[in-house]
């Protein structure tokens, strides 16, 4: 006979349970985590900046999903080694961003989405030297 841990069988509960919300049984108001997120990115605690940020963007937060995209895109050299950088889910995070009025995000994302089409077709990205080594 296997033993169950009480955390495991509270977890089966609640996803047993009908009707069972559990994306936001466990999840703060999203304006209580973007004013977390806010807080902790201003006294540069950026790994938990970033984890309650995406509390909000996984809702549909467009400004969270911004920042995200945003914190992806420039990863490791500007927020240090926890949040590694991630150009496809940078661009996916900005593009639902922008698709929810942003527009910062939404110019972001066209920029990288050019970088990529002139890197697929051999244009001048693709043929500097510094392509590839993150210099540019």
């Amino acid at each position: 006979m296997r033993k169950f841990t009480p955390a495991l069988l509270v977890i089966a509960a609640a996803l047993a349970a009908p009707n069972s919300r559990a994306d936001e049984t466990w999840l703060p108001p999203i304006e209580e985590s973007v004013l977390r997120a806010e807080q902790h990115y201003a006294h540069g605690a950026y790994s938990n900046a970033y984890a309650d940020f995406f509390a909000a963007a996984i809702r549909g937060h467009a400004r969270s999903q911004e920042i995200i995209g945003m914190m992806l895109l420039l990863g490791p050299e500007v927020y240090g080694p926890a949040i590694q950088r991630d150009r496809e889910r940078a661009l996916l995070w900005l593009g639902e961003a922008a698709g929810r009025g942003r527009e910062v995000a939404g110019r972001v994302a066209r920029a990288i989405e050019s970088r990529n089409a002139a890197g697929r077709v051999g244009g001048e990205y693709a043929a500097s030297p510094a392509a590839g080594s993150g210099a540019r």
